[in-house]
């Protein structure tokens, strides 16, 4: 459009807007604009992408919402293009594996379906590549490897998931065919058919990196990475405590005339049948103790007597001049046999 010079109703043209530079383009190796720049700046050492856009959002907890989830860095991603897309296709691999593993059956809509969120870290489906760690290395170059536990997803964990993104936008419906075709007895074909090799050439995925050309060597003012952030061992859950048994214990049961359909408990009659069983044995008891004590007395009072007699025999012989009288007497009156001495 024109815009008026000054106030004087004279018009000149407006300068246009200069296209959006397209920041993997400068990366994408053996293309014009990537021997223009490394002609110009020295190399692709030289070259330097866009920051990537603050991370907005308060700390977490703080705010009341969850903290702000961690934001790639764009630039990063064709360092690691190609071991991203090695670690997507097997993942993808073994995911149709198991979904055919469950006997539902495995159409090409499903495994499109099933590998679709596989790059969202935030996801469930996505949490394998908090397993991984981009790692500077001394050539220059920047590899993404699998550690030997859970991470926390940071800002490498975001920018490998970019990558595994980039994949999926460019071959997802390719590779999904080719996983529903089931061809493949191991995974390392099918990586490089999708992914490309030094000897094959370009795979499916033409990605900036891939592995059909040689790995890009990262800046030389690239920031060191973060360290590998290790997940916290969650506690195991308590054990389930064990419900000790308890002895029921009988309780009583007045009985109750009525409603209900209830009739008396006949437990009180069984408690007094027990207390006059167990006063009739305590009296029996009773009695056999005084009986034997009766006849302890009387053994006693023999045994003194048996002593005494034996220690004094003349105390019980009759006095001298006297007969001791028969055992049995006749009375000389009235000629009765008398049993009993003193009586006669």
């Amino acid at each position: 459009g024109a815009k008026p010079a000054g106030g004087s109703g004279d018009f000149v043209a407006s300068k246009p807007k200069p296209a959006a530079a397209d920041p993997f383009a400068s990366l994408s190796l053996g293309g014009p604009k990537a021997a223009a720049a490394a002609t110009s700046s020295g190399g692709i050492g030289a070259l330097k992408a866009p920051a990537p856009a603050p991370m907005g959002g308060g700390m977490g907890g703080m705010g009341g919402g969850p903290p702000p989830k961690p934001e790639p860095r764009m630039e990063d991603v064709p360092l690691i293009q190609c071991a991203a897309c090695k670690a997507t296709v097997r993942r993808a691999f073994h995911v149709a594996k198991t979904l055919r593993a469950g006997g539902k059956g495995a159409s090409e809509m499903s495994l499109l379906t099933a590998i679709a969120p596989l790059c969202d870290t935030s996801a469930e489906a996505g949490e394998w590549l908090h397993d991984y760690d981009m790692q500077e290395q001394t050539d220059g170059t920047v590899a993404l490897k699998r550690m030997s536990s859970h991470g926390e997803c940071g800002v490498e964990c975001a920018t490998a998931g970019a990558a595994c993104q980039r994949v999926l936008d460019d071959v997802d419906s390719e590779l999904a065919e080719k996983l529903f075709g089931d061809a493949y007895s191991s995974h390392d074909t099918l990586v490089a058919e999708v992914c490309g090799s030094q000897t094959a050439g370009t795979g499916l995925a033409k990605l900036s990196g891939n592995c059909g050309q040689p790995q890009p060597v990262a800046p030389p003012n690239r920031p060191v990475g973060e360290e590998f952030l290790r997940r916290a061992k969650e506690a195991p859950p308590p054990p389930p405590e064990k419900k000790k048994a308890k002895k029921k214990k009988k309780k009583k049961k007045k009985g109750k005339g009525g409603g209900g359909g209830a009739g008396p408990s006949r437990e009180p009659e069984d408690e007094a049948a027990l207390a006059t069983g167990e006063e009739a044995e305590l009296a029996a008891a009773l009695e056999e103790s005084a009986r034997l004590e009766v006849g302890a007395t009387r053994a006693a009072g023999d045994q003194a007597r048996v002593a005494e007699g034996a220690s004094s025999p003349a105390a019980e012989a009759p006095p001298e001049g006297e007969e001791e009288p028969p055992d049995d007497f006749v009375c000389p009156i009235t000629t009765e046999v008398m049993s009993d001495p003193v009586m006669a």
